[in-house]
């Protein structure tokens, strides 16, 4: 029974990927694909974590942690050449 649940919840995990990368190379704007790559790196924590619960283990916990904090990074710095650019359009 756990394993179907596993199995069901990874193929959830791996459609909402999918949408993610669609937004990610369709998205009209730069915040739009913003939002999608910090999407998609929720999608992998989560299927990182699914893989951990199904092993058992807690090895991948290391992981977890480092990636959610390289992609929190990385949001952060879109986010303020972002508005960098902003202040600078305005400025013109």
């Amino acid at each position: 029974m756990m394993t179907i649940i596993f199995s069901l919840s990874a193929v959830i995990l791996f459609a909402s990927l999918g949408c993610g990368l669609y937004r990610l190379v369709r998205g009209p704007r730069l915040l739009d694909q913003v939002l999608a790559f910090d999407y998609i790196c929720v999608c992998i924590l989560a299927l990182i974590t699914l893989r951990s619960m199904y092993l058992g283990t807690d090895v991948y916990l290391e992981v977890i942690l480092i990636f959610s904090l390289l992609g929190f990074a990385t949001v952060i710095s879109f986010m303020e050449a972002f508005f960098a650019r902003l202040q600078r359009k305005k400025k013109d």
